[in-house]
């Protein structure tokens, strides 16, 4: 399960091997990916990708 930002959840998380699940929301994180169990190949998956950040601009007068 990928992190959560205060915008919404993370990627979610997944039972069967394969590439991570990519965030949903800003500022959010991507979930581990699963590789491996049940006779499975051991192979290399890759996490899901992060959320897009934001910028926040105050202005002073």
């Amino acid at each position: 399960m990928g992190g959560r930002s205060v915008f919404g959840d993370g990627g979610g998380s997944h039972t069967s091997a394969g590439a991570g699940n990519d965030a949903k929301s800003f500022g959010a994180g991507g979930s581990g990916a699963k590789s491996g169990g049940n006779n499975a190949a051991d192979v290399a998956y890759a996490g899901g990708r992060g959320g897009d950040g934001i910028v926040i601009v105050q202005e002073y007068a």
